[in-house]
């Protein structure tokens, strides 16, 4: 199993950082000056004042800007003090509506109140009390708000769980988070809050909770997600389904986050990446191979800091069960210290799995003595168990008769099988949304400036001098196809 305490899990990179440094929020009011600072609450009984007058249908244009303002405006903290959070802006010694309706129709204004008492370094007497109105707000806030300022909504988010992690209540904020996600997800749009979510379900070992909320698909993400928020959701996502047992979908959670484009490495891509080995074994028994468009200077890395993982992975692709055993041995400090030793064990205990699919291909039926004694074991019944669980799981179709002791293998293409069809409606649902992303895309790049100038630009070199011209576009008569389709050289996709 994939280690899912908290203090072991930060062994492999450091703790992810908390909501005061994911970087800066896209719906961070633009061109603040001075001269509109002026007009801002003075005071937190001016500000409370105007959350509870502003109607819900004009919070969007009157108290918006001025949330922003109180935020991210030029104010001039005291020593210390962190400037992203004006105290005016936490409303002390403001008691807060405890009704519903009420919450729900000044949502937009309790998200910046809210997240500025859970980031005060004093939070009172009561942290409790703050810990449930945060709970309720995330449970029954209005979707509609949420969706206005949806960076917040993530900081709200990521203050919510480290709060509940300071005073030891993390699983009282998994429902609430869960409600929060289901308001706020939108379509095929990621949002940073689902990867709270997945962080939650991770530290209260509610790992299958968080594997059912990875059915939905994404395709894009909004404007203000930040960088982190994906690579953690991908993160995360991949350890709770390598926990699960899913090292098909772990593999690819962990090879997206570490094919993402950056300029400096990151810790958390590169403890993707060894996870990625490791459940490319686990699922296919092969060496993981990394996406084509890794970055550089993440595939450098990547080259010279996993030695032991490749060394495991080769052996085992290789068939090479002894020099498997002696990897996981040579390389178990290194294994413990990335909190894969888990899944390190798991490969060495998937030898006997392996070796019995390696069988199937060539043999139909087979005693039991017979399939212990090929898979190099001498513990029959240890065989005749892993047997079980292979058919149970549906990693083997077969059947296991008794007086003698028989494994009949069967044909694997039971392609009307519930798990298959699943598989089949999965991968359905993927394609439709990535047809629909690409048509998208291809849309956008043809009427894109800078594409179409680079367009011209290959089009005028490759043409030059032919005597056939059209206008700003020449032609040789040589050439079959004039232009090629927006979509169709990938080389494109990065200018």
């Amino acid at each position: 199993m994939v280690s899912t305490d908290a203090s072991s899990s930060r062994g492999a990179h450091g703790a992810f950082p908390t909501a005061l440094s994911y970087g800066a929020h896209a719906e961070a009011a633009q061109g603040s000056s001075g001269s509109n600072n002026a007009q801002l609450p003075q005071t937190p009984e001016q500000l409370w004042s105007l959350i509870t007058s502003v109607p819900a249908a004009s919070v969007y244009s009157a108290l918006l800007p001025v949330c922003h303002g109180l935020t991210d405006g030029p104010i001039v903290p005291p020593a210390g003090k962190n400037p992203r959070f004006n105290p005016i802006l936490a409303l002390p010694g403001v008691d807060l509506p405890i009704d519903n309706a009420a919450v729900r129709s000044m949502t937009l204004g309790l998200t910046f109140v809210v997240t500025a008492r859970l980031n005060l370094p004093g939070v009172g007497k009561n942290p409790e009390a703050l810990l449930d109105y945060a709970c309720r707000l995330a449970t029954v806030g209005d979707p509609v708000q949420f969706d206005m300022v949806a960076g917040r909504v993530g900081e709200f988010a990521w203050s919510l769980l480290r709060f509940a992690q300071k005073y030891n209540q993390t699983g009282l904020v998994v429902e609430p988070l869960n409600a929060l996600f289901t308001n706020t997800y939108r379509l095929p749009y990621f949002n940073a809050v689902h990867a709270v979510l997945l962080e939650a379900c991770l530290l209260t070992n509610s790992l299958q909770y968080g594997y059912h909320s990875l059915e939905v698909t994404y395709i894009d993400a909004r404007e203000d997600t930040t960088y982190l928020d994906v690579l953690t959701f991908h993160h995360h996502a991949g350890t709770i389904a390598a926990a699960i047992g899913d090292y098909e979908r772990a593999t690819e959670f962990f090879s997206f986050a570490t094919a993402m484009p950056t300029v400096a490495p990151s810790a958390i891509q590169l403890a993707c990446a060894k996870r990625a080995v490791l459940c490319e074994v686990l699922f296919s028994g092969k060496e993981h191979r990394l996406p084509r468009d890794v970055a550089g200077s993440v595939s450098r890395l990547l080259s010279k800091a996993m030695p032991d993982y490749a060394k495991l992975a080769k052996a085992f692709e290789a068939h090479s069960w002894d020099a498997v055993r002696e990897a996981a041995t040579s390389g178990e400090t290194v294994f413990v210290a990335d909190c894969n030793w888990g899944l390190v064990v798991q490969i060495v205990n998937s030898i006997t799995k392996r070796r019995i699919l390696t069988l199937r291909k060539t043999y139909s039926r087979l005693t039991l003595a017979d399939l212990a004694g090929k898979v190099g074991s001498n513990d029959v019944a240890a065989v005749k168990s892993t047997v079980e669980d292979m058919i149970k799981a549906n990693e083997i179709h077969a059947t296991l008769s008794s007086a003698p002791e028989i494994v009949t293998f069967l044909d694997d293409d039971d392609y009307a099988s519930p798990a298959r069809m699943a598989t089949l409606k999965r991968a359905q649902q993927k394609a439709n949304w990535l047809q629909y992303d690409l048509t998208r895309a291809n849309l956008n790049m043809g009427l894109n400036k800078m594409w179409l100038q680079k367009q011209a630009r290959l089009i005028e070199s490759k043409e030059k001098g032919a005597e056939e011209k059209r206008g700003m576009f020449n032609f040789s008569e040589d050439i079959g196809m004039p232009v090629r389709g927006v979509g169709s050289n990938l080389n494109d996709m990065g200018f």
